[in-house]
């Protein structure tokens, strides 16, 4: 089948998907998830023993260590590869779209359980009632409707995020701290600055006029560099710190940017100031980038004139970047408020899951959402660190930052109508 190169990618013509690198990750989740199951039910049969905990703690570990490796790929492929073409992104989104169709016929089936076995106690006149008894229900003006305001919250405040990040990523924004970290250094730039050089010629040329030794890996976003997708650079993690020099071959006639020590900021689009030097000691007709003066002459001009805009829009950029990191984070601490107050309830009941069909529908049905929580959680958190590291800027796709916004809004919906049902019909 015919396969082009697509931003250090191999991605079929005929399919528009790439072909997916061998990975360890799906195995070693599927065995720690398996490990998981099967040390609970040790603990439900053999009670606290110290084997089953060891053998939990382990896969759980394992698990986790699984699943950031398995993220970290994925993350990978798309910011730093440009794997996800366009297509990829829509099939994502649709597989999405599905996850969590199925995932809400998983709550009906206990709401059905639910529905039967109270209907079923109270059509038996004189003798059923609801809950069962012995069973003393939980009061839903406490702690369940203290979560409620505190979930439709974090509903709010993700969506406020989910805004933020839309103008954040339509902005020109970079990390102007020039640090590496552990994925990479992310330097991005303007329009104006790419249209300076043609297609594929930049990747080239960086590569030979940065003299970089290790390297780590940096995205330069789709549609930026004249071709379709990205590619990846090599950086210097110990001269990313330092103050980059440029060897630019200009024609040697272009006497206003004779001499050493001219400023980046000076000459291209605002927003990377004296940290990068211009050096134009060696200024003379060179072959590696094509035109003429007049060409070049022009391109300044255009970079000149657009500097004050792209400044602009560069700090409406990283303004809204904050914005979004606020609610993200907002959004992850009211997530771990309502854990919290999750368990205290379970610990203050006074039924346990083996005290009639109420007891266990009860208890099934609030703690399947309180690990849905959890898991939520966790995905934002993820989202929150990669918008930390610029990784939803200059017009990449941010479909995972839509993906944990959609899985928090069905969490959300899911317990309005376990407090709708459970908490309070189930207490009247």
């Amino acid at each position: 089948m015919p396969i082009k190169w697509l931003g250090g990618s191999k991605v079929h013509k005929s399919t528009g998907y790439h072909l997916v690198d061998i990975s360890p990750w799906p195995v070693v989740v599927s065995l720690s998830v398996l490990g998981v199951t099967s040390s609970m039910v040790g603990l439900f049969n053999m009670g606290t023993s110290k084997m089953a905990w060891s053998f939990m703690i382990g896969c759980v570990m394992l698990l986790i260590l699984g699943a950031m490796r398995w993220w970290s790929d994925i993350i990978l492929e798309s910011t730093y590869l440009g794997r996800h073409t366009n297509l990829v992104v829509k099939t994502l989104r649709m597989g999405m779209a599905l996850f969590i169709l199925s995932e809400v016929f998983f709550f009906v089936s206990f709401f059905w359980a639910f529905f039967y076995a109270m209907i079923g106690e109270i059509s038996m006149n004189k003798v059923g009632q609801w809950p069962p008894v012995g069973v003393k229900a939980i009061s839903p003006w406490g702690v369940p409707a203290l979560n409620t305001i505190i979930l439709l919250a974090s509903g709010v405040s993700v969506t406020c995020a989910h805004k933020g990040v839309r103008v954040h990523n339509k902005c020109p924004v970079f990390n102007t701290n020039h640090k590496v970290d552990g994925f990479g250094w992310q330097l991005h730039s303007s329009k104006a600055l790419f249209s300076i050089v043609w297609g594929s010629s930049l990747v080239n040329g960086f590569r030979s006029f940065f003299h970089w030794g290790n390297t780590s890996q940096i995205p330069y976003p789709s549609g930026e560099l004249g071709f379709p997708g990205k590619d990846v650079l090599s950086l210097s993690k110990s001269e990313a710190a330092q103050k980059l020099t440029w060897k630019t071959r200009f024609e040697s006639n272009l006497e206003k940017f004779e001499g050493k020590g001219s400023e980046l900021g000076s000459v291209l689009p605002g927003g990377y100031g004296s940290e990068m030097v211009l050096q134009l000691s060696d200024v003379k007709s060179g072959s590696f980038f094509p035109g003429s003066s007049s060409f070049w002459r022009e391109q300044l001009a255009l970079s000149l004139s657009n500097n004050s805009r792209f400044e602009e829009k560069r700090r409406e950029g990283e303004a809204y970047r904050l914005y979004t990191l606020f609610f993200l984070g907002w959004t992850v601490f009211l997530g771990v408020v309502f854990t919290a107050l999750q368990a205290e309830e379970y610990y203050m009941a006074s039924f346990t899951i083996a005290d009639s069909i109420y007891g266990s529908s009860f208890f099934m049905m609030t703690g399947f959402h309180g690990a849905h929580v959890l898991a939520g959680t966790m995905f934002l958190i993820v989202v929150f660190i990669r918008t930390w590291r610029y990784h939803f800027c200059q017009h990449t796709h941010y479909f995972g930052f839509d993906a944990a916004v959609w899985y928090w809004h069905f969490v959300d919906v899911v317990w309005v109508g376990l407090f709708g049902v459970v908490y309070i019909w189930g207490y009247l």
